[in-house]
């Protein structure tokens, strides 16, 4: 059985106008019930209080088919079990097995995957792995590149355990070529694995609703632990004013990239509808339709990733110590900056556009250490 929330988008239609409708209809039955112990709670206060449902959109697609490789902003994204398709699907070790990420090897920001597909007809086809094509790594300073292609079986394929954080996710090796390759570039022993398709990664449950508000079994592939990570136009713009608040002279001006997220959303010039970091009181989202509904996770905490140049590969060690001056949001969590909001989807099957509208269905308090929705878990 679908969760409330799930059941109350399910009544209306899937068009922009039907969405506001029914964001209109929950905003004024919770909003009431809703606070924020967030250090930004004026501007959370203000977001709550000007809320124009509809005026939000989606302005920018972003997928990392290996992790913490450059990503491939696109217009359309098929949403499967996983998060997006091809999302983190492939992920590169060490001869250990060992995850090998940005913040050991900051110049793998300009290794950069090309997706080609066997019938250029099925890229946005939703079985398009399955259909046959290839992931194309190419690295510019050393203008070398190689391609691997898509399996077609997993069937009798060794699964390799890889440790992504506290989490055990089963791999398949792509072989020498790539290995030799991602090595040569990397200058360290490295493999390339994709993720095993026969086993699942469990999503952590005090940040997840349960079971029943899902359609399918939730998990996520290579990613840090969610399918998805959304941000907004909004903060990352008071993200880079106060960079230049703390140094007038400050080099960098971050892009969206330096947080790799999936989904980035905005609202129009001169709108209220979306104030900085408001997305921290998200908790259940509609995106283009009132049949997707996706569960706001947690707050993201924010390592030195942020500080590398994702065109150059050179990390600037300034930048996450002055994210860390003001970016410390989370009641649970205050020793960490926290920036981008993860994602769960309550059902897969469907596409997100560029340009689809979304609307808060509800908001709640998020707590990094005890989680939203499940804290006894």
């Amino acid at each position: 059985n679908p969760s409330t929330t799930t059941l109350l988008a399910l009544t209306v239609l899937a068009t922009s106008a039907a969405i506001t409708a029914a964001a209109v209809l929950l905003f004024q039955r919770q909003a009431s019930s809703s606070s924020s112990s967030s250090t930004r709670e004026t501007a959370t206060t203000s977001y709550k209080s000007n809320n124009l449902p509809g005026d939000i959109r989606v302005v920018d697609l972003v997928v990392y088919p290996v992790k913490s490789c450059a990503g491939i902003r696109v217009k359309t994204a098929w949403v499967n079990e996983f998060g997006f398709a091809f999302d983190r699907l492939w992920i590169v070790v060490d001869r250990d097995g060992n995850m090998l990420t940005l913040r050991e090897f900051p110049k793998m920001a300009l290794i950069k995957p090309t997706l080609a597909f066997t019938d250029p007809s099925n890229e946005t086809d939703p079985d398009a792995y399955s259909r046959g094509g290839t992931l194309t790594l190419s690295h510019e300073p050393t203008s070398s590149s190689v391609t691997i292609p898509f399996r077609k079986s997993f069937e009798g394929a060794k699964s390799v355990p890889i440790q992504v954080f506290n989490c055990l996710v089963d791999g398949v090796d792509e072989g020498d070529e790539a290995g030799k390759w991602l090595s040569k570039v990397l200058g360290a022993p490295a493999r390339l694995l994709v993720k095993d398709p026969r086993t699942r990664r469990s999503l952590p449950a005090k940040h997840t609703p349960a079971p029943e508000a899902y359609s399918f079994n939730p998990q996520t592939s290579f990613t840090d632990g969610f399918p998805f990570l959304l941000t907004s136009t909004t903060s990352l713009d008071d993200v880079n004013a106060r960079l230049k608040e703390l140094s007038p002279s400050y080099p960098t001006t971050l892009d969206v990239l330096n947080f790799r997220p999936n989904i980035v959303v905005a609202a129009p010039p001169g709108s209220r509808a979306l104030a900085p970091y408001a997305e921290e009181s998200f908790k259940t989202l509609a995106i283009g339709s009132a049949r997707n509904i996706f569960y706001v996770a947690s707050r993201c905490t924010r390592c030195q990733i942020p500080g590398i140049d994702v065109a150059s590969g050179t990390p600037n060690a300034e930048v996450p110590k002055a994210l860390h001056k003001f970016l410390r949001s989370d009641p649970g969590y205050g020793s960490q900056a926290c920036f981008g909001m993860n994602l769960s989807h309550a059902a897969a099957g469907y596409f997100v556009r560029v340009g689809d509208p979304v609307v808060v269905v509800a908001f709640g308090v998020h707590n990094l250490k005890v989680g939203m929705w499940r804290p006894e878990m």
